[in-house]
């Protein structure tokens, strides 16, 4: 195990920032080229020097300072894993991407069908995008029926928002997004 810097603290990793090629740039150099190439200006990202506020609720609205915040978003995904193996692009095709997204359509957010890792968060924090983060588990099936894939479900669910939770660019988490209204029906509102 190697100790990696997460947002609240050091812990034990096992993810991209632990396995990254030392003799590859860093995944901030290749963003920060991206974004100056595409003729953006980047933004610092790091948990102690963010630019982004977390929007709070306001009665029916979301509130960024004194102002309104409007989600004018996007799918991000799904992807086939990349070279880390994350579902997602490489790390310049995202910048990439994102920088069309701002420049040319206006997008201020985007949803991820996984939960991505903290590389894309930070992407997405230098362009000024909010993610909306879905954690994905077996919602398509019955889970309420078995006590361990109720306890799986839930695993995975926190596993999920841990992961990421105090990232600036997180708008929200989507958690059961597409359940099936036969699975609803049969088990009711509670």
């Amino acid at each position: 195990m190697k100790r990696c810097s997460f947002y609240g603290g050091e812990r034990d990793c096992t993810n991209e920032q632990a396995l990254r090629d030392p003799g590859k740039p860093d995944h901030k150099e290749l963003v920060t080229r991206s974004t100056v190439k595409a003729g953006i200006n980047p933004i610092l990202t790091s948990s102690t020097t963010s630019r982004m506020q977390r929007p709070k609720v306001d009665g029916k609205f979301l509130v960024v300072g004194a102002e309104k915040f409007f989600v004018k978003g996007v799918t991000y995904g799904s992807f086939p894993p990349n070279t880390i193996g994350d579902q997602f692009p490489e790390a310049d095709e995202v910048a990439t991407d994102f920088a069309l997204m701002r420049r040319e359509g206006g997008i201020n957010t985007i949803l991820t069908y996984t939960v991505p890792p903290i590389t894309l968060l930070d992407q997405a924090e230098e362009f000024g995008l909010r993610v909306i983060v879905v954690v994905p588990w077996m919602e398509y099936v019955c889970f309420l029926e078995e006590k361990a894939v109720r306890k799986q479900v839930i695993r995975e669910i926190r596993n999920g928002i841990a992961s990421c939770r105090r990232h600036p660019a997180v708008l929200m988490y989507c958690v059961g997004k597409e359940i099936p209204p036969d699975i609803v029906r049969w088990h009711g509102p509670k």
